[in-house]
């Protein structure tokens, strides 16, 4: 029995060793369509209408990074609320290493 089983785990072995090669040494990833914009029209520089109470015109800010707490841009408690406690409460790593 524990020869058949050796046989098995040598042969399966075998078998996605040489399956692993079938891509072969000449693979290339395909193309990839990257478009050029993700909107049928170029998006404005400003918004002449402001969604809200501020007369203020909106404007777009292209290729600014965020900040790490990317959520303190929408000036949402709320939202800043919720995220805290999802935080709070998600085990940390130390959670998990603690017990090895």
């Amino acid at each position: 029995m524990k020869t058949f089983f050796l046989l098995i785990t040598f042969v399966t072995v075998v078998f996605i060793t040489i399956n692993g090669c079938a891509v072969g040494p000449d693979f290339r990833l395909p193309d990839l369509a990257i478009p050029g914009r993700y909107t049928a029209t170029p998006l404005p520089s400003k918004l002449t209408k402001a969604p809200s109470e501020s007369t203020d015109a909106r404007h777009f800010v292209f290729a600014e990074d965020l900040p790490a707490r990317w959520w303190i841009v929408f000036r949402s408690p709320e939202l800043d609320r919720i995220i805290k406690q999802g935080l709070a409460d998600s085990p940390s790593r130390q959670q998990y290493v603690q017990p090895l």
